[in-house]
């Protein structure tokens, strides 16, 4: 990972580094702080406020979904790792930063696309030598990711020495006093969740709103759920989760049916190994085919198809959160975080649209394409979908939020400066 670790500097993000005593360190601050279902108690009414958001967002304009979603991923993840507040109007810097970033990290990190990563000599010849062109892309990530690193850290910096700070990841971590070396920890694990947390809940928000599109019994079922658990005069909150089994085995088909991180992150073995009579030379990339896990047909019946049944009664199959958020030393330490935030965007989401295929000027139904766009973190295939709200009930309960929240308004982009690169 010459290209990624070494020219852009990811090395020193936690999914990326070695197995040593940095990498130790920032999964013990992360793990203290997240790596709960108990520790994150303290950031659901974040998640509320960011998921009612996406509600009024997605119903005032359905045609933008993407970017919605985008958004509220983005917004959740800050407000936890940093404690800034993005505004309600959809539109916010630090945002924009981490969707650029990201794009740029899932690029730079897919295994052999970078001939420098087999070739690793090559990246000592000049800028201008035919095939260098790699070291000025190289140049201009790490400055986006400089960017990633500082921006929002240095915020929150300033928010304690105003004394305005809200409850964060990083705030947690720098009221103990640390010093300069584990200052850079708090960093690199910030940005870490920061950046590696948005984009897949996108990535599999993106597929649950294809999949019901899809699959409008699902979608049925999970509202009848609702209705009887919940009622009509208000929206699932995360007390409601061990009443909705349905809705949590939607969840659960959703991180299967479309995996996001198909193949992980390149790893390599770090000595010489033997799995069922495989040998695995020691420095072997090692790349889990975590799509296929999800689709092997001697763990799931029919694995194509969408079907929440399969995580229910007695012969329930393979819960996939046990292979999706890694393994043992290298699992997600947000795991928790992530699940309770795409729990909370299904069941609302559920209780206040109708989420149907998009049709045409002739009122007939526009069939989507189910594929996933490759990369390091793989979407679905761009897709159209239609979106209502269940009834007026519903819409009005959206439409509070404006009212509820209106002290939220600008958010904190006023004390955010970003240069062009």
């Amino acid at each position: 990972m010459q290209f990624s670790s070494e020219m852009v500097g990811y090395g020193h993000m936690m999914g990326i580094m070695d197995y040593n005593d940095h990498l130790r360190v920032q999964r013990k601050m992360a793990g203290k702080r997240i790596g709960s279902k108990n520790s994150i108690a303290k950031f659901l009414p974040s998640i509320e406020l960011q998921v009612r958001q996406f509600l009024r967002q997605t119903m005032n304009s359905p045609e933008n979904l993407h970017e919605h979603l985008q958004y509220e991923s983005a917004s959740v993840i800050l407000d936890m790792t940093y404690g800034y507040q993005t505004g309600p109007n959809g539109h916010d810097p630090l945002v924009d930063l981490a969707g650029q970033w990201m794009a740029e990290f899932c690029d730079a990190v897919v295994a052999g696309a970078w001939l420098v990563d087999l070739i690793p000599w090559i990246r000592y010849l000049p800028e201008w030598f035919p095939g260098a062109g790699f070291k000025s892309t190289a140049r201009r990530y790490h400055a986006r990711y400089m960017q990633a690193l500082n921006i929002p850290f240095d915020f929150t910096e300033k928010q304690m020495a105003r004394g305005s700070q809200k409850p964060s990841y990083v705030a947690d971590l720098l009221d103990e006093d640390p010093g300069p070396e584990d200052i850079k920890e708090i960093k690199y694990s910030a940005t870490a969740l920061y950046g590696g947390g948005a984009d897949t809940t996108v990535g599999t928000l993106r597929s649950f709103f294809l999949a019901m599109s899809l699959y409008p019994e699902v979608q049925r079922k999970a509202q009848e759920e609702i209705d009887r658990v919940v009622g009509a005069d208000r929206l699932p909150d995360p007390h409601d989760r061990e009443n909705l089994p349905y809705v949590d085995a939607v969840l659960s088909e959703t991180l299967r049916w479309m995996t996001v991180a198909s193949l992980g992150l390149p790893h390599s073995s770090v000595e010489e190994d033997e799995f069922r009579g495989y040998r695995i030379p020691k420095q072997s990339i090692i790349l889990p085919a975590v799509a296929w896990f999800a689709r092997d047909p001697s763990t799931y019946k029919q694995p194509e198809s969408f079907n929440p049944d399969r995580f229910l009664g007695p012969n329930k199959e393979l819960d996939p959160r046990t292979y999706i958020f890694g393994y043992g030393r290298r699992v997600c330490p947000g795991r928790y975080f992530a699940d309770a935030n795409l729990f909370l965007m299904l069941a609302q989401s559920l209780a206040a649209f109708h989420i149907r295929k998009a049709v045409d000027s002739e009122g007939r139904d526009i069939e989507p394409a189910v594929g996933q766009v490759p990369g390091a973190i793989s979407h679905p295939t761009p897709f159209q979908c239609n979106i209502k709200p269940r009834s007026e009930k519903y819409k009005d309960l959206i439409s509070k939020i404006d009212i509820e929240h209106d002290p939220l308004e600008k958010g904190d982009c006023e004390f955010i400066h970003i240069e062009h690169i």
